[in-house]
């Protein structure tokens, strides 16, 4: 019920707050099983080794008419299988920064 409003798509961490709330007008969805997303796709043990022995999948949202990879919002979605339903375990947000 919580997550049918999207201000409650928040993460804190110490002091800082993270919202997992794509942004208004990407609405070109890719998504890629086992796969991360971060402007190209690549494995996601290139980032977190540990995550990626789990079930995962990326998403990547751009606009329509995107110009660049740099205009995507890439997150990678981590599972736990062993729990039925599978349980989301962690929320990889990967964004390329200049």
């Amino acid at each position: 019920e919580q997550l049918r409003h999207r201000s409650n798509w928040v993460v804190r961490s110490q002091t800082q707050s993270y919202s997992l709330t794509p942004p208004a007008g990407k609405t070109k969805l890719t998504t890629s099983v086992g796969r991360h997303f971060n402007c190209m796709e690549y494995p996601l043990s290139s980032r977190f080794a540990e995550l990626a022995r789990l079930p995962h999948v990326g998403v990547k949202l751009e606009p329509t008419q995107s110009s660049s990879c740099l205009q995507s919002w890439n997150l990678t979605l981590v599972f736990d299988s062993r729990d039925r339903p599978p349980r989301l375990v962690a929320a990889v947000y990967d964004q390329w920064e200049w």
